[in-house]
């Protein structure tokens, strides 16, 4: 089942890149005692994090365009098969975990994967060419990035250094991740699933007026019976509509 979907909560949803459904998933899952496996960003430093502190999980929301090795979250999440698990990742990381697991031997009942609409990760040299530039330009380190700023609800990132904030709009590193012009060589021959997994998450771009929120809305797929259980036992914090079948064809883009 498709749902058009936005969090309740106000400041969850000024916080978030889009809907805000992600933070809604992983308070769901931490209520009942379980942990969440995403990505935070820390300065120019991507990590993934395996947590159940509320505050860490916050730093998980935004979108993220680059790639980081999923094996440390891999790891901790076998060491502990037996607790609630919410693992959000793109498509080949959840392939990835799904084998890993199948490797160990360990059943994977207690973890439901997240599966990020996803359009390809930014080329590492791409993206660190671009800073290196940015950096030429404001004479000094960046110290930290932070792609979809909320304030924009958009393509753009914000760019800081020490005594600078430079916002961008669809700046050519963007528009050429659009055009997947710079994306990395991994993701030019993808073949991997992104409904292989309980819920698929994404930012609603070409969103029916009907369906929006101009302040963000989600596009939430459920894709097995433990998704959508999980959808409805947060569905009371959401303001949620059905997606139609004729409104299957919309741009992709990956959304927290």
């Amino acid at each position: 089942m498709k749902f058009a979907a936005w969090t309740r909560n106000k400041e969850d949803l000024k916080a978030a890149s889009s809907g805000g459904i992600f933070f809604e998933l992983a308070k769901g899952i931490v209520s009942q005692g379980g942990q969440v496996a995403g990505v935070i960003m820390h300065g120019m430093k991507l990590q993934w994090n395996v947590t159940d502190d509320l505050d860490e999980i916050k730093r998980m929301r935004g979108s993220k365009y680059l790639w980081v090795n999923p094996l440390p979250a891999y790891q901790k999440i076998c060491s502990t098969p037996s607790r609630q698990t919410l693992f959000v990742g793109l498509p080949c990381q959840v392939f990835g975990l799904k084998r890993y697991i199948r490797l160990k031997g360990i059943a994977d009942k207690n973890i439901t994967y997240v599966s990020l609409r996803c359009h390809g990760v930014i080329s590492s040299k791409s993206f660190y060419d671009y800073i290196k530039w940015v950096s030429g330009i404001v004479k000094e380190p960046v110290t930290s990035v932070k792609f979809r700023k909320e304030w924009e609800k958009g393509a753009g990132l914000s760019i800081n250094s020490a005594n600078h904030r430079i916002p961008f709009f669809r700046p050519k590193i963007i528009k050429d991740y659009i055009k997947k012009r710079n994306v990395a060589k991994m993701c030019k021959t993808c073949t991997y699933d992104r409904n292989a997994s309980d819920i698929t998450l994404g930012d609603f771009w070409g969103c029916h007026l009907a369906l929006k929120n101009r302040d963000g809305t989600s596009i939430m797929e459920t894709n097995t019976w433990k998704g959508y259980t999980l959808f409805k036992s947060i569905a009371h914090k959401l303001h949620w509509k059905f997606v139609p079948r004729n409104l299957n064809d919309i741009p992709v883009n990956s959304d927290k």
